[in-house]
């Protein structure tokens, strides 16, 4: 089944959900109604990989939302018998469009991830990627402007790059290499972009001794050149290192220092910062989540506060605002008997304060355990985005997932989310998320996966106000 580009003309679940058609796209296998006309040949003729992939070839869907409406999508599409080499794919929605526009190709990958960012209000936009030639690819386009290769670097295995960016346009990106515990090879490394040239420095290592170096790290930038890198360690019985970190500049990166505990560091590291600079930390263990401050200019992290509850199969999930509040919001137990509901409750933290009593979320509408908080994002005025999915059991027996998304504001009531996009018998939502803009402007997306076998059947989209000036609610939604 050829892989289908465009916007449709109908589409059997967009109808059942109301979501106008003129709105409704797809670049998924099977979809009926979809525009057959397929991607500009002479943009994708030379790759051979993107038109006449599978859905479920689709990987590394990442996506970025800027002011004024400004988007952008990027993902690739894998090759049936190649499975070394990927499209690199991407999409953009101009500021004050309704639509994305056609799929661009913009390389080739060797590896399975990319890394994507939209950056301050004037809407750059940073991709980065291995190609073939084991180079890190990084390309960067403007609003209204057209992709360019910005540089490409050498010297590395690229297995995981990130980036981040400051205010005054300082950019960072990191790397972690990690082969197995105790592997020689194991390091983290940062290469700062200098604002003079706008080019990258050549890549240094921050991490010392590789036995140090686990599966996650996080980078966050700073002005003038400079970063906050962390990296999680290794687990190991007893007292020990649970998390690493190091001030990394253009000039050279700080000894790195570590924070120890009783517990294991299994989960991944996540830094958010505030408009002051200063970074809020979730660490996920064994038993618990973490939560640490690293104010700006301070080369300390302050003691640990602790999360009580694991959060089950939601997770704790870290929201960070410009004032610099500081959210971690986790699901409780689920009351039993007539009339349960699912319980939500949150932790708040101003400026690098102790976190507060543990209070719980009103909402009244949620019943059950059938609703999950998939993702969280900020907003202007201390709001939270948030996105739930719901498991409703159809009449036949079998089971449906919807999306629904809302805004709540700590310490008041949580709205009903609006629900919709429902899966089909056989469909299960794979991977979620919500990205948002300095403006307010908010999308969220998700996947559909195959229940028997996991594969990809492609990828939503949904554009919610003010990105079109409207109240709460869909404007439109679209299929990948």
């Amino acid at each position: 089944m050829a892989l289908t580009w465009g916007l449709a003309a109908t589409s059997e679940s967009a109808k059942a959900e109301g979501i106008g058609l003129d709105y409704v796209g797809c670049l998924s296998s099977a979809v009926a109604g979809c525009d057959e006309s397929g991607p500009p040949s002479d943009r994708l003729a030379s790759s051979g990989l993107v038109s006449h992939s599978k859905a479920s070839n689709l990987e590394s869907f990442r996506m970025t939302v800027g002011n004024d409406g400004y988007a952008v999508m990027a993902y690739l599409v894998r090759k049936d018998h190649d499975p070394s080499a990927a499209a690199v794919i991407a999409r953009v929605r101009k500021p004050g469009a309704t639509k994305f526009g056609p799929p661009r190709y913009l390389g080739i990958s060797s590896g399975d991830w990319l890394a994507l960012r939209t950056i301050g209000s004037k809407g750059l936009t940073m991709l980065a990627y291995r190609n073939l030639a084991g180079e890190l690819v990084i390309q960067q386009r403007w609003p209204g402007e057209r992709w360019y290769v910005m540089q490409r670097m050498e010297g590395l295995p690229f297995s995981d790059v990130d980036f981040s960016v400051a205010k005054d346009g300082t950019v960072v990106a990191s790397d972690l290499e990690y082969r197995g515990k105790g592997d020689d090879d194991n390091a983290v490394f940062t290469a700062i972009r200098d604002r003079r040239s706008g080019s990258f420095d050549p890549w240094q290592q921050v991490s010392v001794d590789p036995g140090s170096v686990g599966e996650s790290s996080s980078v966050v930038a700073y002005n003038n050149g400079h970063s906050l890198v962390t990296w999680t360690e290794p687990c190991s019985s007893g007292m020990s290192t649970v998390l690493n970190w190091a001030d990394s500049g253009l000039y050279g990166s700080s000894f790195p220092l570590s924070v120890t505990g009783t517990d294991c560091a299994t989960g991944g590291v996540e830094m958010q910062k505030d408009a002051r600079g200063n970074v809020y930390i979730r660490l996920d263990l064994r038993s618990r989540v973490r939560f640490l401050f690293h104010g700006a200019g301070r080369f300390m992290v302050s003691p640990w506060s602790v999360v009580p509850r694991i959060g089950g199969k939601d997770g704790v999930r870290l929201n960070v605002d410009p004032a610099g509040r500081a959210t971690l919001i986790w699901r409780g137990s689920t009351k039993r008997g007539r009339g349960g509901r699912a319980v939500y409750a949150y932790e708040s933290s101003r400026n690098g304060s102790d976190l507060s009593k543990a209070k719980w979320i009103r909402a009244p509408w949620m019943r059950g355990g059938n609703v999950r908080l998939r993702d969280v994002a900020s907003l202007p005025g201390g709001r939270i985005a948030m996105v739930f999915t719901q498991v409703r059991k159809m009449q036949r027996g079998w089971k449906s997932e919807r999306i629904g998304t809302t805004v709540w504001e700590p310490g008041s009531v949580l709205k009903q989310p609006k629900f919709g996009s429902a899966t089909k018998k056989g469909q299960i939502i794979g991977p979620v998320g919500i990205e948002t803009s300095p403006d307010g402007g908010r999308i969220t997306w998700w996947g559909t996966q195959s229940k028997a076998t996991g594969k990809t059947l492609g990828y939503w989209w949904r554009m919610l106000a003010p990105l079109f000036g409207e109240r709460e609610g869909v404007r439109g939604g679209a299929r990948i």
